[in-house]
């Protein structure tokens, strides 16, 4: 199923407002596929934007969280959340996390915002 214009141009709204506010995004299949990224994300996580697209997320985060970020990621509703990445180099990273659940036909995608903490 096609997401309609309206969606497409509220979805644009919503990452030109959080960009704005200072965070930055990637887009999330709901098998946890990265679909779509921002390029701060290469600085921050320390992989090209062609190394993010398709990867599985949970290489960007740490192990001992993974049980934390799963309630946060499943829910149906707006979820925020301070989590720690991990980039490319195997450094920690504090991030705070705003996600939101979106439903393109039957399948849901995650807009994940986040800020360095």
């Amino acid at each position: 199923m096609e997401p309609s214009q309206s969606l497409l141009n509220h979805f644009e709204a919503e990452c030109r407002s959080l960009r704005e506010q200072g965070f930055s995004i990637f887009g999330l299949h709901q098998d946890s596929i990265v679909l779509a990224v921002t390029d701060d994300t290469e600085r921050d996580f320390g992989y090209s934007v062609s190394e993010m697209l398709g990867m599985n997320a949970w290489r960007l985060f740490d192990v001992a969280s993974f049980s934390e970020i799963t309630k946060h990621l499943s829910r149906k509703q707006n979820s925020d959340y301070q989590a720690v990445a991990v980039s490319k180099s195997g450094q920690r990273i504090s991030i705070f996390m705003h996600i939101l659940q979106l439903a393109l036909g039957d399948e849901s995608v995650r807009l994940v915002a986040y800020k360095l903490v």
